[in-house]
């Protein structure tokens, strides 16, 4: 089931998932003696938490913060509890749509853009262009055209994929390294992944830390083509794709057109430091690698371990009773004292439409499923329903009986 906290716990868990694949990825020295394998599943574990905001309450170990939790979410939990209005949830509902719709418009109109734009002005690239991609694949469906408003080779299309390129004079051994990296992006379907992640993006728009994963995501994707790439070249031919990686950052101009999230460069304009760390992991390469997967997998579980955990604890607040709502007057002495329920005097009881019915002394109270379900009396004990039961029977002749000695006293 979804509920408030489980949203609330989501977020948490995914931004602190998002912050460790962050702080793995930018250590290089980790990545070039393990590779991508752990980034690859943190990054799983995490888009699964994404997707699914979802609690067990049967089954869950619930952490109670009567502090900080407790302050941040006050506001909110005095405005819908103890009596959850009926049209919260199709307000939440019908907002959560409105923003996945208002995502859908915003990235169709900035998709169409690029598109148009990089359609604009292209030509298509000349005949040697293409024997130079034919000579990695032959017959590759990929079509190459030449663009005056951008400065770095992109790939784009996610039906009909293409390789636009800038209008610059490049050499054969220029060509041939950029359409090994478009090549080998495309082969790996690089650009459905990050079209995976402006899905999420849509749906998940709440969440904070889906832009998180979609930014660590695209990096993870330029060092697994990069390490992919590298595995089929000597160490000559890895100099000469860092040249041409070189040579294609001192070209770069401004682009009129914005790229990233729709499309895969040769180089990432926007992020210096990530250009950094790709010449760093390519000259690493000949140094020597731990070969034992036992690190991998221990890392990997422990991404798993996390993942399984944030479902079996949910992090709900917790807050004191108020001695001044429960104080009342003494039938025997003029003195104010507390009457608290606990699980001695207090239960619930299971009706045959699902509900149940709250009782506390001579106090009792209809409960909706829903707020059972949610973990809102789930201190109290439970009196399963049962046809003709004669231990209901006794409660509800019990309680009959209270409330008539109650009155009477009264």
């Amino acid at each position: 089931m979804i509920t408030i906290f489980s949203i609330f716990w989501t977020i948490i868990n995914c931004c602190v998932m998002a912050g460790a694949i962050h702080l793995i990825r930018t250590k290089t020295d980790l990545i070039a003696t393990y590779g991508c394998s752990v980034l690859n599943v943190l990054a799983i574990c995490c888009i699964v938490r994404l997707l699914f905001p979802i609690e067990f309450p049967e089954h869950q170990l619930i952490i109670s913060d009567s502090y900080l939790y407790s302050k941040i979410l006050d506001p909110l939990t005095s405005f819908l509890f103890p009596a959850f209005p009926d049209w919260i949830l199709p307000l939440m509902l019908f907002v959560w749509a409105c923003g996945s719709l208002v995502q859908i418009f915003r990235l169709s109109c900035s998709f169409l853009h690029m598109y148009r734009s990089l359609n604009a002005n292209v030509v298509k690239a000349e005949p040697r262009v293409f024997d130079i991609l034919y000579s990695i694949e032959e017959n590759c469906p990929l079509k190459i055209y030449v663009s005056k408003d951008i400065s770095v080779p992109v790939l784009a299309g996610y039906c009909r994929p293409a390789i636009y390129l800038p209008e610059f004079d490049w050499t054969d051994m220029e060509y041939r390294y950029i359409f090994l990296h478009e090549h080998t992006h495309w082969k790996r379907k690089d650009l459905i992944k990050k079209g995976f992640t402006n899905f999420l993006c849509v749906i998940m728009w709440w969440n904070p830390a889906v832009y998180l994963i979609r930014r660590e995501v695209s990096e993870i994707i330029e060092l697994n083509c990069d390490r992919q790439l590298t595995k089929q070249l000597s160490e000559q031919e890895v100099f000469q794709y860092l040249t041409v990686l070189k040579s294609s950052l001192e070209k770069l101009q401004y682009s009129r057109i914005k790229t990233n999230h729709y499309t895969i460069e040769f180089i990432n304009t926007a992020k210096r430091y990530s250009i950094q760390q790709r010449f760093e992991l390519l000259t690493s390469r000949d140094k020597p690698s731990r070969n034992s997967t036992t690190p991998k997998l221990i890392l990997a579980a422990i991404a798993f371990l996390w993942m399984y955990g944030s479902y079996y604890f949910i992090l709900q607040p917790n807050y004191d009773a108020s001695a001044f709502s429960l104080w009342k007057k003494d039938s025997t002495s003029k003195d104010a004292v507390v009457d608290i329920s606990d699980k001695g005097n207090t239960f619930l009881e299971e009706q045959a439409d699902g509900s149940y019915i709250l009782y506390y002394g001579n106090f009792s109270m209809k409960v909706p499923t829903e707020d059972v379900d949610a973990g809102l009396y789930v201190y109290y004990p439970i009196v399963p329903y049962e046809e003709n039961s004669i231990i209901q029977k006794l409660f509800s002749d019990l309680n009959k009986f209270f409330k008539h000695i109650k009155g009477g006293l009264s």
